[in-house]
């Protein structure tokens, strides 16, 4: 198995790495991992050092063949070493990461999670546990842990709602969980410095898989009702499209926030980049910003919608929500779910799907998004833009 290197030069004159996984191993660890910046200079040495680590993780994966030890291995993988270590010292960095991992998995969860269990529920049970030992001196500590954790929670799920693991990958994670707080009695310092290690612990789980955030499976966005989005059916988007009261305007806008997966707020950010994607300006954060892969028909879409009218937006959502109200539709939030039920309908992968989606894990994901990767995209995007152009066009064309 001889996995491809992607090497991005930093601003310090560092690389930042990112592996395409082979094939053998995608369901395991996904498509891609990505080991963070090698503190050297010079490519061929951080390329030499990478393929050392890297050929490491492989055997390990080959001598275990477990999925939740080699993403744990993945995990943790921060390769800082230094110009003067040889390549027998990256070997022996690996090797100790190894049984350091072996060690932590194997531990077993205080207490039993049967079923599926939300991430908010285990968040609010470690911090009751620790509330009982009273491992927090003051009260102080015990309320700043307790924000700094649900606020890491929060950061991820808010918008796609509650995020689901199974039971082997909740005791698996839950472990880590249990590892970082089995010292007696915490300082606020030693607190808040495992409050963060959690906090990557988790980004790093949707990022590597051991947590499924894959939208299409979510509760769905929620409002304050608490009640989930549920995805429009077909019927009911030919009955919005074709509603009598629909406005010509509010049609196209509609129509290409569906087949982008966007809020309706968020066609109003678009900026066209070039023929063949676009940039969304995310509403809920900066980090949900992304390019976007577009279809021809949505480019058409674009130029006919007269943006530069100022009141437009208000009379565009006045009149969607008019009728989605009549038609009893409980969230304007389902076209955006029934998008991505359609992606994994036809068989994206939940990372894509994410992508797609905008949803990130912090600040990481798009930013450094680039438009080469448009192409991975955009058949998904034109697949399922396909399917929505026939049920609510029919046969005409736009």
């Amino acid at each position: 198995m001889k996995p491809n290197y992607l090497f991005q030069p930093r601003p310090d004159g560092t690389f930042y790495a990112r592996v395409r996984v082979p094939t053998k191993l995608a369901p395991y660890v996904r498509k891609e991992m990505i080991v963070r910046s090698l503190k050297t200079k010079d490519l061929q040495v951080a390329k030499r050092r990478l393929h050392e680590v890297v050929n490491e993780i492989f055997k390990e994966f080959e001598k275990f063949n477990s999925r939740d030890y080699v993403a744990s291995l993945i995990l943790d993988i921060k390769h800082h070493t230094k110009d003067d270590e040889t390549d027998e010292r990256a070997w022996e960095i690996a090797k100790n990461l190894s049984e350091k991992l072996d060690k932590i998995t194997s531990q077993r969860l205080l207490g039993e999670l049967d079923g599926r269990v939300s991430l908010h529920t285990l968040a609010e049970q470690q911090i009751k546990r620790w509330i009982a030992e009273k491992k927090y001196p003051k009260k102080s500590d015990q309320k700043n842990a307790e924000g700094r954790l649900k606020e890491a929670v929060r950061e991820f799920s808010l918008h796609s709602g509650l995020v689901f693991i199974d039971t082997v990958k909740t005791k698996h994670l839950a472990s880590w969980v249990d590892h970082m707080t089995t010292d007696g009695k915490l300082s606020a310092k030693t607190a808040n410095n495992k409050l963060s290690q959690i906090s990557l612990l988790f980004k790093s789980g949707i990022r590597s898989g051991i947590v499924d955030r894959n939208y299409a499976e979510g509760a769905g966005a929620r409002g304050k009702s608490g009640s989930g989005a549920i995805a429009h059916t077909d019927e009911e988007l030919k009955a919005l499209f074709n509603h009598p009261d629909l406005f010509p305007d509010t049609r196209d806008c509609v129509t290409v926030a569906l087949l982008l997966g966007l809020r309706i707020s968020e066609v109003f950010k678009i900026e066209p980049k070039d023929a063949g994607s676009v940039f969304v300006r995310g509403t809920k954060n900066g980090a949900s910003s992304a390019y976007l892969p577009v279809i021809p028909e949505v480019n058409t879409l674009l130029k006919r919608i007269p943006f530069e009218n100022k009141g437009l937006f208000r009379r565009v959502q006045r009149n969607f929500n008019g009728l989605a109200s009549d038609l009893k539709y409980g969230s304007t939030h389902a076209l955006r779910k029934r998008y991505a039920q359609e992606l994994e309908a036809i068989g994206c992968e939940p990372l894509n799907i994410m992508r797609l989606m905008r949803h990130t894990t912090g600040k990481i994901t798009f930013d450094t998004y680039s438009k080469a990767e448009m192409d991975t995209l955009r058949p998904w995007n034109a697949k399922a833009a396909k399917k929505f152009l026939k049920v609510i066009n029919g046969n005409k064309k736009i």
